[in-house]
């Protein structure tokens, strides 16, 4: 795939000295050869504490079983470790999936403080919608803290080409949730946000969102 190149600061542990060093981000395909242990890394950095619950070993399984959907950024070539990935799980397909069971379990669970979002998500993703013909897809993204997020917007717009979603509008709901299993902060992670925001977003709107992103995280020129 295309390659983009993205200014990286590194320190020598002293905030004094710091230098610039420049670094080719690559975007590939999922590779089911090596990214099995980083994918699952990411997902439990994403879900932290709540992880064990959460069947990411499935997780994995599942999207380097789909590597034609989906992203993912290297810097040392499609045999090296990813930093970040971005794809899409169809929950209504493969509803039986380990994952699949937790996450909805896991989603409804967390959602009851806000009743219209619980409604629209007990509409969607309880059984009568799993069973129904409108197809709900977990869009899962996560990368390691120090890479640039405007490395994010080419991601969402590989996956909408792939998915060929038209635009309209944004999320038509959000949700906002701590963690059950909160990790205490500390000295390392202050300033980190450690809850999650999950968001409804129809197919149709989909572009819209991914501009929203590349609007308020340009790419340095």
């Amino acid at each position: 795939m295309s390659k983009r190149k993205q200014g990286n600061v590194e320190g020598d542990g002293d905030d004094s000295d710091v230098s610039l060093v420049d670094v080719d981000f690559e975007f590939f395909d999922p590779n089911p050869t090596v990214d099995y242990l980083a994918l699952k890394r990411l997902a439990t950095q994403l879900f932290q504490g709540d992880a064990e619950a959460l069947q990411l070993q499935d997780l994995a399984d599942w999207v380097l079983s789909q590597p034609q959907v989906g992203t993912t950024i290297k810097c040392d070539g499609k045999e090296s470790d990813p930093y970040a990935f971005l794809t899409v799980l169809n929950l209504h397909v493969y509803q039986d999936r380990p994952f699949a069971k937790a996450l909805v379990a896991y989603i409804l669970n967390k959602s009851p403080s806000d009743p219209k979002t619980h409604s629209a998500l007990q509409a969607l993703l309880g059984p009568a919608g799993l069973q129904s013909q409108n197809h709900v897809g977990f869009v899962f993204s996560e990368r390691l803290v120090n890479m640039p997020v405007q490395l994010m917007p080419p991601m969402y717009r590989m996956l909408s080409e792939e998915l060929q979603w038209a635009t309209d509008d944004l999320a038509s709901h959000t949700l906002d949730f701590t963690y059950s299993s909160a990790e205490p902060r500390n000295k390392e992670s202050f300033g980190l946000d450690t809850a999650c925001r999950l968001m409804l977003v129809p197919a149709e709107n989909f572009p819209r969102l991914i501009a929203a992103i590349a609007e308020a995280f340009p790419a340095p020129e």
